[in-house]
């Protein structure tokens, strides 16, 4: 459960990081809209819901995922925006503070994730709530991977285009 946090944490801080690339244009609102988009999609056609499930599953998926990207949002903030601007001269007060507040929102995303499966469990089957971690984990690879091979400037497409 902790590697799952930490993926995820290093997953976050990769694409906020990608915006901070000054070599390549940050995500605008359009291109994050367009990921979401792209994420529901991807993630329906992996679990091909029923009906009732798919009118179940989204809600509870969606303030989930809301609930995640805040908190994880608020954490890089206080850690890579306060944190980061000088560690080496950070206190080790301070530092001790910030170490613990990150395992504090660590514990409170396990037990977001922990009360997330549980709701799900209501809805999907265990085995169609394994195919939606494993359609996340690749939905995720394929945004790095396509984040990564974007060109340099949105109004250069390659060659002819």
């Amino acid at each position: 459960m902790r590697l799952r946090l930490v993926f995820t944490g290093l997953l976050l801080f990769m694409v906020f990081g990608l915006q901070a690339q000054p070599d390549k244009p940050p995500l605008d609102g359009k291109m994050l809209k367009e990921i979401k988009s792209q994420r529901i999609a991807f993630i329906s056609t992996r679990l091909e819901l029923t009906t009732e499930e798919a009118q179940a599953f989204w809600p509870v998926y969606n303030d989930y995922v809301a609930k995640k990207d805040k908190a994880m949002k608020r954490r890089l903030n206080d850690v890579f925006d306060e944190g980061g601007k000088d560690l080496d001269r950070m206190s080790e007060e301070a530092a001790s503070k910030l170490i613990e507040d990150m395992v504090g929102d660590m514990t409170k995303m396990a037990n977001l994730e922990k009360d997330f499966v549980a709701q799900l469990r209501k809805i999907i089957s265990a085995k169609k709530i394994m195919m939606l971690y494993a359609a996340e984990h690749d939905f995720k690879r394929e945004i790095l991977k396509t984040m990564r091979n974007r060109p340099k400037d949105r109004g250069d497409r390659g060659p002819g285009r």
